[in-house]
C-alpha cells in the first residue's frame, strides 16, 4: 500500500502544477469552478452516506455503475473481463460488496435484486440514464427491507427537462466498442427521457466475446402543480463467452441474460407533506451453457407507499409507510440432457416457487438545540410467508458543532433466504431463518478552510444465522443457518477543493471479516482527482482514478491469496467544437498484471477513444 500513497502525492503535485496559468504559457487559461468528485454527507446524520454526482460519472472513465461505485471507500467490485462480469454470484459471492457484505440495489427506489439468488445483476447497471448514485455504507433495512447487509445503492435516473439529445461512442483494442445515446423532451405537462447503450468486445483472450445492450424510457406527466405521475421501462440483454481460467482454459462456456423492469409512481406534496405510491415489476431469463446447465426464470412484483411529514418549524421529519414484495422463480431442466451426460444436477425441476413479504416501517428524525443535536429512531415490522414475523430497529444521534459533526448509530438489517436456498435447490431448506446484521458505527467529519473535509468512521457488524451449505463426508446435506459472523473496520476519507481548477477525493478502508475472506480485501485505497481548465477557448477535463488492493483471498478462511495490485485509470475530455468532445480513456495505465477473480487475469493497459455529442 506504500505505493498507493506515493501515487497520491505524485498525482497531487502533477495536477497542482496545472492549477495556475503561469505554468501553461502556450495557452490562455480561464477559471472554471469544479466541485469535488463526490458529495459526502452523513445522510440522516447518524450513518455514512455519499452521492456520486453526474459530473463525477461523466468525468470518471467508468464503463458501468460498478466501476463508479468502487471510487467510494468500503466498496469492492470483482470483474472477470474488461467490460464487466460474465457470471452471477453463485460461485464467487456478491460482485459488489460494501464493508464485506452484499448490497441492496434500488433504481429510483425500486428493488432490483434477483429473487432466485437475492443478488444484483451488476452488468445491468449502465450509466447512460443515471443522474446520480446514492450510497449508504453500512447495514440498513428500516426503510429499504431485505438484502441491505452491507449497505444500499440507489440509482436515481434523469428527469426530462427540455428538448435535447446526446451521443457517445469510443472504441479500442480487441474490437471494443462502448456507445450510448439519449433523447429527452418536455412538452407542456408531459416529458420523456429515452436512452440506449451498446458494449461489445472480442476480449483479450480467445473465446472471450462479450456484448450487452440496454434501453431505458422514463415518462412523466404533471397532473397538477403539486402532483406528478411517472413511469419507466428498462431492458437489458447480455451474451458473453467464458474462456475459463488461464490455468484451465475452456471452450463452449457461455451465458445469456435478459432482464426487464417497469414501474409506476404517483407523488403529491403540500408545504409540509409528501405522499408517494410506487408499484414495480421486474423479471429475468437466465441461461448458461450445457456444462453449467443453469436455465431459470424469475419475477418480482411489489408496491411501496410512504408519507413524509416535515414540521413547519423544520426540526422534525417523520416517515411512515408500507411495502410488499412477491417473488417467483422456476428452473427449467432438460432431463434427457443430464441423463445422457451423466451429470447429477442440483436444481428442482418441478414448479414455480413463490414467497412474499409485507412490512410496515417508520423513521423519525428530530433536531434539538437549533440543529446542533439530531436524534433518529425507526422500526420495520416484517411478515414473511416462510419464516414469519421479524423486526428491525434503528437508532442514532449526531452532534453538529460548527465545522465538526460526530455521529453514532445502530441498525439491524436482514437478508431473507433466497428462493434457491429455500426451494429451488435439491438440498434446499424451507425452515431457514433470515440472516441478521447488527451494525454499530461511530464517525466524525471536520471541515477546514472551507475547502477540505476529513472524515473517519469505525464500524462493527455482529452477524447471525449466516446461510450456507452443510457437508457431511464431503457430500452436501442441505442449506442451513450455520452460525455467527463478525466484520469490523474503519474508513478514512478526504475531499479537497485544491483550487478552482483541481479537486481531489481520497480514502482508505481497513476491513477485518474474520473467516469470511472471500474477495474481501483487508486494505483498500482510493484516489480520484479531477482538473478542468480552458484550452484554446474550449473546456478540457482530465481525471485520474487510482485503486490499491492488498491482502485479498479467493476463498474463505484466508485461503488462495491473490496478488496485491495498484491500478491507475486516466480519462481526458476536450470540447473540440460546440457540444462536441473528444474523449480518451486509458485503463490500467501502469500495465499491471492482476486478478480480481481467481484465474481471470485482467488485460494490461487498454486505450479507448471516441467522440461525445451533448445536447
Amino acid at each position: 500500500m506504500r505505493n498507493f500513497f506515493i501515487i497520491l502525492a505524485v498525482a497531487f503535485l502533477f495536477f497542482h502544477s496545472y492549477s495556475s496559468a503561469e505554468q501553461l504559457p502556450l495557452y490562455e487559461i480561464e477559471e472554471i469552478t469544479v466541485s469535488a468528485n463526490r458529495i459526502v454527507s452523513s445522510g440522516d446524520e447518524t450513518g455514512t452516506f455519499e452521492i456520486i454526482t453526474n459530473e463525477a460519472i461523466r468525468g470518471g472513465n467508468y464503463k458501468n455503475v460498478s466501476e463508479a461505485l468502487q471510487s467510494i471507500p468500503g466498496i469492492y467490485f470483482t470483474a472477470e473481463s474488461f467490460l464487466g462480469n460474465r457470471t452471477t454470484e453463485s460461485n464467487t459471492g456478491p460482485k459488489i460488496k460494501i464493508r464485506g457484505k452484499g448490497a441492496k440495489l434500488l433504481i429510483d427506489g425500486n428493488p432490483m435484486n434477483m429473487s432466485i439468488f437475492g443478488c444484483l445483476i451488476n452488468n445491468m447497471l449502465t450509466l447512460d440514464h443515471v443522474e446520480r448514485i446514492e450510497v449508504t455504507r453500512g447495514s440498513e433495512s428500516v426503510l429499504n427491507g431485505s438484502d441491505g447487509l452491507g449497505g444500499v445503492i440507489n440509482i436515481i435516473t434523469r428527469d426530462p427537462e427540455k428538448l435535447g439529445a446526446g451521443f457517445m461512442m469510443r472504441g479500442g483494442q480487441n474490437n471494443t466498442v462502448i456507445s450510448s445515446m439519449d433523447h429527452e423532451n418536455k412538452i407542456g405537462q408531459f416529458g420523456y427521457f429515452l436512452s440506449g447503450s451498446l458494449k461489445r468486445s472480442d476480449g483479450f483472450r480467445g473465446d472471450a466475446d462479450y456484448s450487452d445492450e440496454s434501453g431505458f424510457l422514463k415518462m412523466s406527466y404533471d397532473l397538477a402543480p403539486s402532483m406528478k405521475l411517472e413511469s419507466s421501462l428498462n431492458m437489458y440483454n447480455n451474451h458473453s463467452n467464458d474462456p475459463g481460467t488461464q490455468m484451465n482454459p475452456e471452450v463452449g462456456l457461455w451465458s445469456d441474460i435478459k432482464r426487464r423492469q417497469a414501474d409506476i409512481t404517483l407523488s403529491a406534496h403540500t408545504k409540509s407533506l409528501t405522499a408517494r405510491f410506487k408499484t414495480f415489476y421486474n423479471q429475468g431469463h437466465h441461461q448458461f451453457d450445457e456444462q453449467d446447465g443453469w436455465h431459470s426464470r424469475d419475477m418480482t412484483s411489489g408496491f411501496r407507499t410512504d408519507l413524509v411529514w416535515d414540521s413547519l418549524e423544520g426540526n422534525n421529519r417523520l416517515t411512515v409507510g408500507a411495502d410488499g414484495q412477491w417473488n417467483r422463480g422456476k428452473a427449467f431442466i432438460d432431463d434427457n440432457l443430464y441423463m445422457s451426460s451423466g451429470f447429477n444436477f442440483w436444481l428442482n425441476n418441478k414448479e414455480w416457487y413463490d414467497e412474499n413479504e409485507l412490512a410496515l416501517f417508520a423513521l423519525d428524525r428530530h433536531l434539538l438545540y437549533e440543529g446542533r443535536v439530531s436524534l433518529v429512531g425507526g422500526l420495520r415490522a416484517i411478515r414473511h410467508s416462510d419464516y414469519g414475523d421479524f423486526y428491525c430497529p434503528k437508532a442514532g444521534v449526531a452532534f453538529n458543532l460548527d465545522k465538526t459533526t460526530v455521529h453514532a448509530g445502530y441498525n439491524r438489517a436482514y437478508k431473507s433466504p433466497s428462493l434457491l436456498q429455500m426451494h429451488l435447490h435439491k438440498k434446499s431448506n424451507s425452515l431457514l431463518n433470515p440472516e441478521i446484521a447488527d451494525h454499530f458505527e461511530i464517525g466524525a467529519e471536520r471541515s477546514f478552510l472551507e475547502s477540505i473535509t476529513l472524515g473517519s468512521t469505525v464500524f462493527y457488524i455482529d452477524g447471525a444465522d449466516q446461510v450456507g451449505m452443510v457437508y457431511s463426508s464431503g457430500k452436501p446435506v442441505s442449506f442451513q443457518n450455520i452460525g455467527k459472523w463478525n466484520h469490523k473496520g474503519g474508513e478514512l476519507t478526504m475531499n479537497w477543493l485544491i483550487s478552482s481548477h483541481v479537486s481531489l477525493a481520497a480514502g482508505y478502508t481497513y476491513l477485518d471479516t474474520g473467516s469470511n475472506t472471500q474477495y474481501n480485501p483487508k486494505h483498500q485505497g482510493n484516489l480520484n482527482t479531477r482538473t478542468s481548465w480552458t484550452v484554446l477557448g474550449r473546456e478540457f477535463l482530465l481525471s485520474l482514478n487510482c485503486l490499491g488492493i492488498s491482502q485479498i483471498y479467493a476463498s474463505n478462511d484466508h485461503k488462495d491469496r491473490l496478488g496485491d495490485y495498484l491500478l491507475l485509470d486516466l480519462f481526458a475530455d476536450w470540447e473540440i467544437y460546440s457540444n462536441v468532445s473528444f474523449i480518451l480513456g486509458i485503463n490500467n495505465l501502469l500495465d499491471k498484471k492482476y486478478e480480481s477473480v481467481q484465474g481471470y487475469f485482467m488485460p494490461g493497459s487498454v486505450i479507448t477513444a471516441g467522440l461525445r455529442l451533448d445536447r
